[in-house]
């Protein structure tokens, strides 16, 4: 998909997002072929909006194709041997490669073990603790299926696994059809204090934005989280923000921002598959 800039003109943006929601399913039901029931891997509970997010628009995905998911956290120990016949799909968000985020050992494990295909939906690709080269072992002994969501990580993935990765849009997208918020006037500051920080320091880059939200939040889950999300930009006009799913939210609610690159390539790499063109996108490079 082209995604020029007249994909993102006031009358044809509404159409363009959804395209890109409808493209990750027609991935997602190729992938699935005459499959009714999947195991979909979670995450260990946490507060990160951005993921409940995915979670939640991958349960639409799911709906859509008259899919049932048997839900299972990213915490759980072993998966049911009545389970092991059952496509295996992990959640997207995230990235491939580092044990922090993936759980390497615990994920690889339930690959080699797992009798049916399996799929990591759009995710980025960075190796740094975990090796490519770890990786290639594991997937050398299993069907499974990489779903990346920016240019960048499809490289990595061909050049270390080729024939294993497809470019697919970020799976939040899907959910354009249902989020939602009220606009107003403010200007907004949604920052990133994790370790993914690419060192932006927002408050200091942006003195003049005086109205700050946290993206994490307790009591967050896919039943509330767009209208989580709503209640955090309730009001703004404009953001400014490190942190990928909020630029993702703000493009799907038209918010004009400024997008700032994290640690590593993830934010750079979505920002030139997906966003180069959108007029309401400020890409700002952190020095």
């Amino acid at each position: 998909m082209e995604l020029s800039a007249d994909r993102w003109t006031p009358e044809n943006r509404y159409e363009t997002l959804l395209s890109l929601g409808d493209r990750t399913r027609t991935a997602l039901k190729e992938w699935l072929g005459d499959a009714r029931e999947v195991v979909h891997i979670g995450y260990a509970k946490h507060a990160n909006t951005g993921d409940h997010l995915i979670l939640r628009a991958e349960q639409m995905l799911f709906e859509s194709l008259g899919v049932k998911w048997i839900e299972l956290p990213m915490s759980t120990r072993l998966i049911p041997e009545k389970l092991r016949d059952t496509p295996l799909i992990f959640k997207g968000g995230g990235y491939l490669g580092d044990p922090g985020a993936w759980h390497y050992s615990k994920m690889s494990r339930w690959v080699l073990r797992h009798r049916a295909p399996v799929l990591l939906m759009p995710c980025s690709a960075y190796f740094k603790e975990v090796t490519p080269e770890r990786w290639a072992r594991t997937m050398r002994w299993s069907d499974t299926t990489i779903f990346c969501r920016d240019v960048i990580s499809l490289g990595i993935l061909e050049e270390h696994f080729p024939g294993v990765a497809k470019l697919v849009p970020d799976s939040a997208f899907y959910s354009a059809r249902v989020i939602a918020h009220r606009a107003g006037s403010d200007r907004v500051i949604l920052a990133r204090s994790d370790r993914e920080t690419g060192g932006a320091k927002l408050a200091e880059r942006y003195p003049d934005v005086k109205k700050k939200v946290e993206w994490l939040e307790k009591g967050v889950h896919p039943g509330n989280v767009m209208d989580v999300i709503a209640k955090k930009l309730d009001g703004a006009s404009w953001i400014v923000t490190d942190r990928l799913h909020v630029h993702v939210a703000a493009k799907m609610l038209g918010l004009p921002h400024d997008f700032l690159a994290n640690s590593y390539h993830k934010n750079e790499g979505f920002y030139r598959t997906w966003s180069a063109e959108d007029p309401l996108v400020t890409w700002v490079p952190v020095a």
